[in-house]
């Protein structure tokens, strides 16, 4: 099954970087502009293989870590079925570059069997907006990630140790539990540090907006506002995407 995760934020012709996940305030209008409606039904139809006439099943959310708690309940059941395909189209991989969850997540969540990991705590340096799909792999749904990054986002932002060997370019999500002490010592140099165990190698692919073309079919799709991340002249975007979703 594959399941297409847009994210309001890509639609943008700037890509934000906040620390607040949660915030309300909305982007100044001044800095950030929207793409045309036109542009985005090109590139949801040309290059994503959607169609109004044939919408997908689907979901509308403000804040993104809401997408992992859906796939859980759609998970659970049986609407979802395990492990999937994720297309995330977003101006963030939503892997917690910048805040310091990896410790909770490799130190203490990989360290339980499958079925606690199912129900993470919540917070900014546990499950957030901007990690879930760690959060996500970390409970072995998906068995595949085609990451279309911004076009102006120029870096891999997502730390090299949730990558095979530590290494960006290896092709491979790999997540490896440690002990917690040990992450905090050898953080500089984490290649050198043996995990306790090693998750199961998820294939990604990360591509760029000239780059990327799906044409196969979803079996359901998730759009996210994440407000923090758009201003608020982005959501005349809204029902723009939303003609191509079946709403729950």
């Amino acid at each position: 099954m594959k399941v297409l995760d847009l994210d309001l934020d890509f639609f943008l012709d700037r890509a934000a970087t906040r620390i607040d996940h949660y915030t309300r305030d909305r982007l100044p209008e001044q800095d950030y502009s929207p793409w045309g409606a036109y542009e985005v039904e090109c590139f949801l139809e040309k290059q994503c293989g959607l169609s109004p006439a044939h919408p997908i099943m689907g979901k509308f959310f403000k804040y993104h870590h809401e997408v992992f708690y859906f796939w859980r309940d759609i998970i659970a059941r049986g609407q979802l079925k395990i492990p999937f395909e994720v297309v995330h189209i977003d101006a963030h991989a939503d892997f917690g570059l910048g805040d310091t969850s990896y410790f909770y997540l490799l130190c203490e969540l990989l360290h339980k069997d499958i079925s606690c990991r199912l129900t993470p705590e919540e917070g900014a340096e546990k499950l957030n907006p901007g990690n879930f799909l760690a959060f996500a792999i970390a409970c072995r749904w998906i068995n595949k990630i085609v990451y279309v990054k911004h076009p102006d986002n120029y870096r891999i932002d997502i730390a090299e140790f949730y990558f095979e060997n530590c290494q960006t370019d290896s092709g491979y999500i790999q997540l490896k539990s440690y002990h917690i002490k040990s992450l905090r010592e050898n953080l500089h140099d984490i290649r050198r540090l043996p995990p306790t165990a090693l998750e199961p190698k998820v294939p990604i692919c990360i591509t760029t907006l000239q780059d990327f073309k799906e044409s196969t079919n979803y079996d359901f799709v998730c759009l996210t506002q994440s407000q923090g991340y758009t201003p608020k002249s982005s959501d005349e975007l809204l029902p723009i995407i939303k003609k191509y979703i079946q709403t729950f």
